[in-house]
C-alpha cells in the first residue's frame, strides 16, 4: 500500500520537468538569457574588451568562495554551448561544495567568456543560494517527517523553482495549468456571485473543480479554519477517487496548535486519509520546526525563493 509520504511526492514533486531538455523550461531560461544580454550589450557588445583586445582565445575557471549546495551548473553549461565555449565540468547540481572548489573550467573566445561571465555567475549565485538555504530548511522539516514546498512567488519563475528542487523542496504547481488551486479569493468571488455562504461556495468549488479537471495532478483548496477544513474533506470524501489525483487541503495562516487540533479531528471523523495537508502563511526558518512537528504533510514557503542570499562564487581568467 502506498504510504502518505509517497502520495505527497507523487502529487507535489515534478522536478524532472525542470531541465534544459524540457522545452518549457528551456524557453524560460532562454527568455532570461535574451533579456539579460539585451540589457547588457545593447547590440553593441563589450566596448571595454574591444578597446583592449582583438579576437584572443581565453581560459577561465569558476570557483566557490564559500561552501554550500551548488545549483545552476546545467544552466551555465547551456550558456556555454550557446556561445560555443568549451568547458570541463567540476561539479554537478546538488553537490555539497567547499570553498575554493572548481565548478567549471572554460575555454574559447575571450570576448565570449567575458560577455557571459556575469550572466553565468548571476544564475549560479542565485540558484546556489536558494538551494543551500532550502537544504537547511528541508533537513529541519525532515526530522519530523514533514516536507517543504516552493510556491509560485518567484522572481525567475521555473529557474527559482528548480533551485529549490535541487535543495530538496517539492516543486508544487509549476504553473496555473497543471493542478487546481482553489484559493480564498475564488471562494469569496463564488459566494458573492451566487449569493452563497462561504460553506456552500467551498462545497461548490470542490465539486466543480473535481468534475471539470479529471487530468489535474491534484485539487487543492485553501481554508481559513478547522470547520472549513472538515467541510472540504467531507465534500471530497463523497466523490469517486481517481488514481493518481490527490486532494489537498491548505491550512492557511493556521497556528501550530490549530493545525494539531484540525488533524486530530480529521482523524476522529475518519477523514484524515481523504486529503493531504499543507500549511502555509507566515512560516519561516524561526518557526518551521514548530509547524513540522504538528504532523502536517507539507509546509509551503514563499521565502525559499523570495528572500535569497546569493552564494559567493567568482570567475577568474587564467590567461
Amino acid at each position: 500500500m502506498i504510504t502518505r509520504k509517497q502520495r505527497v511526492r507523487q502529487a507535489y514533486q515534478h522536478g524532472e520537468e525542470l531541465s534544459v531538455n524540457s522545452k518549457r523550461y528551456q524557453r524560460t531560461l532562454q527568455t532570461y538569457i535574451d533579456s539579460f544580454l539585451e540589457q547588457d550589450t545593447e547590440d553593441v557588445g563589450d566596448i571595454t574588451y574591444r578597446s583592449l583586445f582583438n579576437g584572443e582565445q581565453g581560459k577561465s575557471i569558476i570557483e566557490m568562495k564559500q561552501p554550500g549546495i551548488i545549483a545552476g551548473v546545467e544552466e551555465t553549461k547551456y550558456i556555454m554551448e550557446l556561445f560555443k565555449i568549451g568547458y570541463q565540468n567540476g561539479t554537478l547540481d546538488g553537490e555539497e561544495v567547499k570553498e575554493g572548489q572548481a565548478v567549471l573550467r572554460k575555454e574559447g573566445k575571450l570576448e565570449d567568456i567575458l560577455t557571459t561571465e556575469r550572466l553565468g555567475l548571476n544564475i549560479l549565485q542565485r540558484m546556489s543560494g536558494i538551494a543551500t538555504r532550502t537544504r537547511e530548511l528541508a533537513d529541519i522539516a525532515g526530522r519530523y517527517g514533514c516536507q517543504i514546498a516552493a510556491t509560485r512567488k518567484t522572481d525567475l519563475g521555473l529557474i527559482d523553482k528548480k533551485a529549490a528542487y535541487i535543495g530538496g523542496a517539492l516543486t508544487h504547481r509549476l504553473g496555473l495549468y497543471d493542478a487546481v488551486m482553489i484559493k480564498d479569493t475564488h471562494i469569496d468571488q463564488l459566494a458573492r456571485q451566487n449569493d452563497h455562504s462561504t460553506q456552500d461556495a467551498i462545497t461548490e468549488a470542490v465539486q466543480k473543480c473535481y468534475e471539470q479537471n479529471p487530468e489535474a495532478r491534484f485539487i487543492e483548496v485553501e481554508v481559513r479554519d478547522k470547520e472549513q477544513a472538515l467541510l472540504a474533506a467531507k465534500t471530497y470524501h463523497k466523490l469517486a477517487k481517481r488514481p493518481g489525483q490527490e486532494f489537498i487541503i491548505m491550512l492557511d495562516n493556521f497556528s501550530p496548535e490549530e493545525i494539531t487540533e484540525t488533524i486530530k479531528e480529521l482523524k476522529e471523523k475518519h477523514l484524515y486519509n481523504t486529503a493531504l495537508l499543507e500549511a502555509s502563511g507566515g512560516i519561516n526558518e524561526k518557526n518551521l520546526e514548530n509547524y513540522a512537528r504538528t504532523g502536517i504533510d507539507v509546509v509551503s514557503m514563499g521565502t525559499l525563493t523570495s528572500e535569497v542570499d546569493k552564494l559567493d562564487i567568482h570567475e577568474v581568467c587564467l590567461n
